[in-house]
């Protein structure tokens, strides 16, 4: 079944994924190829609060940032329904389920994913990160997948980024944003969890059961399609 052309209610575009997927990179092209505005939710953090996110960090913690995130993205979202934005999210923030579902209700939500190796070599190359440090390990990361890949899948539709120019991913973007691409064609495709899965075995933090009982189950629930995209 052929999903419907995204119309004004699907508006605006929110991109989310874990950190260092390119999450500011792609938005920012998306948009200029649409003539749309760019909007960076961590920006909009630092604004409002007169302080970068690592001091945002530092002084409120983890669960206090996160708090600040949610709080004010659910004010925003109300106010941006229907307009031609694309907005590019923290990596945790959509973790908060409520603000989640406020988000797929508001606009279109979509996951950037990209394999442990591929965020590595981003993240070795920026800034440090205020939960990962400077170089994360590709079993931290892994882990960081695994924890978080259930709330990540719970989106519109998933884009793969491993390997493929930010130019291409761009333009699946735009053509699903014009109705020219459908959100049933963005799915993760079957093999990425997998090798998830393959560096959580290399650590001894991570049980087999664990797992066996996270992304299997997971998967099943799921029942991801192996789509690749389009060239």
């Amino acid at each position: 079944m052929t999903s419907p052309p995204i119309t004004s209610r699907s508006l605006p575009l929110y991109l989310w994924g874990p950190t260092g997927v390119g999450k500011s990179t792609l938005g920012a092209l998306t948009a200029r190829l649409l003539g749309w505005e760019h909007i960076d939710s961590d920006t909009l953090l630092s604004e409002r609060y007169a302080m970068s996110v690592a001091e945002l960090w530092s002084e409120r913690g983890a669960e206090g940032f996160r708090a600040l995130e949610v709080e004010l993205l659910m004010e925003r979202s109300e106010a941006w329904v229907g307009a031609c934005k694309v907005i590019s999210l923290g990596g945790g923030s959509a973790l908060n389920d409520e603000l989640r579902e406020a988000l797929r209700a508001r606009g279109t939500l979509i996951t950037l994913w990209a394999t442990p190796e591929a965020l590595q070599a981003r993240l070795d190359q920026g800034e440090a990160r205020p939960h990962l440090g400077s170089h994360p390990s590709l079993a931290d990361l892994a882990a960081l997948l695994n924890e978080r890949f259930e709330r990540y899948m719970g989106v519109d539709g998933v884009l793969e980024l491993s390997g493929v120019p930010v130019s291409q991913s761009a333009s699946h973007l735009v053509a699903l944003m014009r109705g020219e691409r459908a959100l049933s064609e963005l799915r993760v495709m079957r093999s990425l969890p997998v090798e998830v899965t393959r560096h959580l075995s290399e650590t001894s933090e991570i049980s087999e059961t664990s797992e066996d009982e996270g992304l299997g189950r997971v998967l099943e629930e799921l029942e991801l399609e192996e789509l690749e995209l389009e060239e």
